[in-house]
């Protein structure tokens, strides 16, 4: 596509497509210039939304903000965008910001497991617990097969003194990945509420119990 399109910098849709291409074949650089053509002469919310991903990926999240911020100024009617935004945000520090975009694009896409995922991260970091639980609740409602959201749906039920809940979300996240016991054991002796367990063997049969 690259040498036909490199005649025709005007041909919008071509880049567009050439962008999604290289950001399927993780090429973000090669993605981002793509989308670069395109914003250079024409207000494209596809091009910024995957200009954003590429600079996302590329580690630069405050510059993927900005494309956002400036280029589709109703990212707050978009899940998909708004999502975008809150994953850049977070990225970048800015958790307040993160939180917004994200429940954003929850509310405009109730069944997205990974938006809920990521505003339960986003309430972790900064200890809204029952905000959290509640995110990861809906994440694993959404896709039951994301151990993630089940172990930190985990953590969080056990910061707020639920470790009954805690062990039931544990045991459903080691049953889906059971390469994750190590990280639950630590979560268990490491929160102010816990348990200790001396024989790992015994931890294993009460998860596996419960799950």
């Amino acid at each position: 596509m690259l040498p036909k399109l490199e005649r025709f910098p005007e041909c919008v849709d071509g880049w567009i497509e050439l962008g999604s291409t290289l950001l399927t074949l993780d090429q973000w650089a090669a993605a981002d210039a793509a989308f670069d053509v395109v914003l250079r002469s024409t207000p494209s919310r596809s091009a910024a939304s995957g200009k954003a991903e590429a600079l996302i990926r590329l580690d630069q999240p405050q510059a993927a903000v900005g494309v956002i911020e400036n280029h589709v100024a109703d990212w707050s009617r978009d899940a998909a965008i708004a999502h975008r935004l809150g994953r850049a945000r977070y990225a970048s520090g800015d958790l307040a910001g993160a939180e917004e975009a994200l429940a954003i694009s929850t509310t405009l896409s109730p069944t997205s497991a990974e938006a809920w995922f990521r505003l339960g991260l986003t309430r972790q970091d900064r200890h809204d617990w029952q905000g959290a639980i509640t995110a990861y609740d809906a994440a694993c409602a959404a896709r039951p097969s994301m151990f993630e959201a089940a172990l930190n749906l985990g953590i969080c039920q056990q910061e707020v003194g639920e470790l009954d809940a805690a062990m039931s979300s544990y045991a459903t996240a080691v049953d889906l990945e059971p390469s994750c016991f190590n990280r639950v054991a630590q979560a268990l002796t490491s929160a102010s509420t816990g348990r200790l367990w001396l024989d790992p063997g015994a931890l294993r049969r009460e998860l596996a119990a419960l799950a």
